[in-house]
């Protein structure tokens, strides 16, 4: 019987220390960790401050609940203007980033943010288009990329990875963040990457970490 990659993606939790997940999967985890880290920013560490010594200053919008501190720039090199937008969520104790999107301005999108044009973010988005931040695709594209989501509904796929691994490996535990938990116990680290369409075409790809124990 053979048993799909994606398949497995969405429905074991693997230990860190006995294997890496993103050997596995098509879905770009730690992909996504090592190319924001090549830019100067460490996922659970980097804060929100240093993104903009990095891509100009900005004014982030606060964190509400359930919904993480947002800053947005416009990358003002590209053929067509492509916006990214830094996420600060639990994981990072509401200050460090833990998810980043790439959108396009778009009716079906409600994005208040007020973005910033940066000369520098270009490199950055060109990394991640690689790594399938891919904008104006259909759905067969991903679904060829990426394997079988976790969620699937009229206009977005979800799809899921998720690994368990001791509270200490954490940036933010090792880095002491305020008002984060710092006991020694087994948490489950989720990635998300979340595709959202209008009229067959995507308009956002997202990637997110968070953890729950």
């Amino acid at each position: 019987m053979s048993i799909s990659k994606s398949w497995i993606c969405s429905s074991i939790i693997f230990s860190l220390a006995a294997v890496t997940a993103s050997s596995w999967c098509a879905l770009p985890t730690t992909e996504v960790e090592e190319v924001l880290q090549r830019h100067g920013v460490q996922v659970g560490v980097t804060d929100v401050s240093h993104i903009q010594t990095l891509y100009g200053t900005a004014n982030p919008v606060q964190a509400r609940e359930h919904v993480p501190k947002t800053i947005c720039y416009v990358d003002t090199k590209s053929s067509s203007p492509t916006y990214v937008s830094f996420e600060a969520g639990p994981l990072g104790g509401w200050n460090a980033i833990t998810g980043i999107a790439l959108f396009e301005k778009h009716p079906d999108l409600d994005e208040r943010i007020v973005c910033k044009e940066s000369e520098t973010i270009g490199p950055l988005v060109r990394d991640l288009i690689e790594r399938g931040f891919r904008l104006r695709e259909d759905e067969s594209w991903f679904l060829n990329r990426f394997g079988i989501p976790s969620k699937s509904s009229k206009d977005r796929l979800e799809f899921r990875q998720a690994s368990r691994i001791r509270s200490s490996f954490l940036p933010h535990t090792r880095q002491g963040v305020p008002g984060m938990q710092h006991d020694e116990e087994d948490v489950d680290v989720v990635y998300n990457l979340i595709v959202t369409f209008s009229s067959g075409k995507s308009i956002r790809v997202r990637w997110t970490k968070t953890e729950s124990n």
